[in-house]
């Protein structure tokens, strides 16, 4: 299957870069989950303004929703985002207290286990159709966190 989606081109006039984010569901590492894999590394953001969540609505991207409990709990939406380094590699960077470091595939797992101050990330989209359903699944570009010490 992740064969098949290689062959699949990654248009890039879709894209977003998003400052601030919060990151939720970190799956860095690639472990097997419920969802996912074992192998396939995932996460996703929390989208907190209405108009970019109707934005990435209305041009198709594979947004998810957490009910909220009502007006002081309001829905939240996030976005799953699959990182490819076979397909597209990204660029991950991580600032602590000593300072910026690049991570590679071999090192990114970290970020599971870390608490995350913020993020600013670039992602592009990617075409899919299965079995007559169709969107638009989020592919991360760069990354760039700050980590809680």
């Amino acid at each position: 299957m992740l064969d098949e989606q290689l062959d699949t081109p990654i248009f890039p006039q879709l894209s977003h870069s998003l400052d601030d984010v919060e990151i939720t569901y970190k799956n860095f590492s690639g472990r097997a989950t419920d969802y996912t894999p074992e192998g396939h590394r995932t996460f996703g953001i929390v989208i907190r303004h209405e108009d970019v969540v109707n934005e990435m609505f209305r041009d198709g991207w594979r947004l998810k929703c957490i009910p909220g409990s009502g007006e002081s709990h309001p829905d939240v939406h996030y976005l799953p985002i699959h990182l490819w380094y076979k397909r597209l590699p990204p660029y991950v960077t991580m600032k602590n207290n000593d300072g910026n470091s690049y991570l590679s595939e071999s090192e990114i797992y970290i970020l599971d286990e870390l608490d995350l101050m913020y993020a600013d990330i670039d992602i592009v989209g990617y075409h899919w159709e299965v079995n007559g359903n169709r969107g638009v699944k989020a592919v991360l570009r760069t990354l760039s966190v700050a980590v809680d010490e």
